[in-house]
C-alpha cells in the first residue's frame, strides 16, 4: 500500500518500498525482498515455458493477423503521415524531433499508473515526464547499440530513431489494465521508438541482434535496479536533487526494461525475436525465463506473495509441476521442431 504525503514546497512523496518523489521507484521492492519471493525462480521458467508453447502453437493464426494489422497500420500511417514528411523532419544525432514530444507525452500517460488520486503535482509531473523520455532514450542508445554495430558494419547505415505515434494506444490500454486490477508499480509499453534502417538484416543477423537487444535490457534493468538501492541508501532524503533524478530515471529503466524485455520477445510482429527463437529456442526460452522473472519480483512484494509454491513444500507436492513442467518443454520443442520443418520448405519457395 503506497502512503502518499505532501510536503511544504508542495512535492508529494509516495512511500513504500522506500521514500522517493516518484511513484515507480516508491513501488519497486529491495532485490532481497524480490529473492524471498517462494518459488520464484521455478515459476518464472514455468511461466515462460507455458508462454513459449503459446507463442508457437499461435504463430501461424498471429502471423496472419500480423499481416492485416501492419497493412492496417501502414495506410492510417499513410494517411496521417505522407512518406515525404518524415524526411523534412530535423534530426539530431539520428533523432528525429518528433521523438521528443512523444516520449514527454508516453511518459504522461505512464504517470497515470499512480493511484488516481495520488497523480503528482503538475511541476512534479512535468519533471517526472522529463527524467523519464530520457530513461527511453537511454533504453533505446543501449539496447539498439548491436543493431547499429551490425548494420554499420553490412550496410553502413546508422539508422534514425522514430517515434510511432499509435502504439500510445497500446500505453493508455496497458495503464486502463494497471489501473482496473491495481498493479504496481504498473505497466509500461507502446512508449518505445523503433530504430528504421534502410535494409533488413538477414535472418541470422536478425537473430544475433535480438539476443544482443535482450541481453542489454537486462543488464539495464539490472544495473538500474541495484543503482536503485545504493543510491537510496547514500541518500536518504528523497528531496534530494541526486536522489529525485535517479529514482526517475532508474525507477523506469528498471520497469521499463523487465517489461520491454517480455514485449520484444512476445510480439509478432518483432522479426528479430522470432527469428531468434528458430534459431535457438533454448536462447529464446532462457531470456523469457529471465524476463518473466524479473517482472514477478518487480510487480509483487516478496513479504506478501506466496508465489506457485508454499515455503515448506515437500518434492512430492511439487512433483506433479515439475512433470508438468518438462513434458511441456517436450512438446514445446516438438512443436518448434514441426513449425520450423514447415517454414523452411515455404521459405525455399
Amino acid at each position: 500500500m503506497v502512503l502518499v504525503t505532501d510536503t511544504a514546497d508542495g512535492t508529494r512523496i509516495y512511500t513504500d518500498e522506500r521514500s522517493s518523489s516518484s511513484f515507480l521507484a516508491a513501488s519497486i521492492p529491495s532485490i532481497q525482498q524480490a529473492l524471498s519471493i517462494p518459488g520464484l525462480w521455478f515459476s518464472g521458467l514455468l511461466a515462460a515455458i507455458l508462454l513459449a508453447f503459446g507463442a508457437i502453437l499461435l504463430e501461424a493464426p498471429f502471423e496472419w493477423i500480423r499481416r492485416r494489422i501492419k497493412d492496417i497500420y501502414t495506410r492510417v500511417v499513410a494517411y496521417i503521415q505522407p512518406k515525404d514528411r518524415g524526411s523534412r523532419l530535423w534530426k539530431i544525432f539520428g533523432i528525429r524531433v518528433d521523438v521528443f514530444p512523444f516520449l514527454i507525452v508516453g511518459q504522461l500517460i505512464a504517470a497515470f499508473n499512480a493511484p488516481l488520486d495520488a497523480i503528482a503535482p503538475i511541476h512534479q509531473l512535468i519533471l517526472g515526464c522529463v527524467y523519464g523520455a530520457i530513461a527511453a532514450l537511454i533504453i533505446h542508445a543501449v539496447t539498439k547499440w548491436p543493431e547499429i554495430r551490425l548494420q554499420r558494419s553490412k550496410n553502413n547505415d546508422s539508422g534514425e530513431m522514430r517515434a510511432q505515434w499509435l502504439s500510445l494506444v497500446l500505453a493508455i490500454s496497458a495503464v486502463a489494465i494497471a489501473q482496473s486490477f491495481g498493479i504496481t508499480p504498473g505497466l509500461i509499453v507502446g512508449i518505445f521508438a523503433t530504430r528504421h534502417f534502410r535494409k533488413s538484416l538477414d535472418e541470422s543477423g536478425s537473430a544475433r541482434s535480438s539476443w544482443h537487444l535482450s541481453l542489454m535490457l537486462i543488464a539495464a534493468a539490472l544495473i538500474s535496479w541495484f543503482g536503485l538501492e545504493w543510491i537510496a541508501l547514500l541518500i536518504t532524503d528523497p528531496e534530494a536533487p541526486l536522489r529525485i533524478i535517479s529514482d526517475m530515471v532508474l525507477g523506469t529503466l528498471v520497469v521499463a526494461g523487465s517489461q520491454g524485455l517480455i514485449w520484444t520477445l512476445l510480439n509478432p510482429a518483432e522479426d528479430g525475436s522470432r527469428a531468434l527463437r528458430r534459431h535457438s529456442l533454448a536462447r529464446w526460452v532462457l531470456l523469457l525465463a529471465i524476463g518473466i522473472t524479473m517482472v514477478i519480483a518487480i510487480l509483487m512484494n516478496g513479504g506478501e506473495l506466496q508465489g506457485i509454491f508454499s515455503p515448506n513444500a515437500t518434492f512430492e507436492e511439487l512433483r506433479g509441476l515439475i512433470l508438468s513442467g518438462v513434458a511441456l518443454f517436450a512438446m514445446l520443442l516438438l512443436l518448434h521442431r514441426f513449425t520450423a520443418a514447415r517454414a523452411t520448405p515455404k521459405r525455399a519457395r
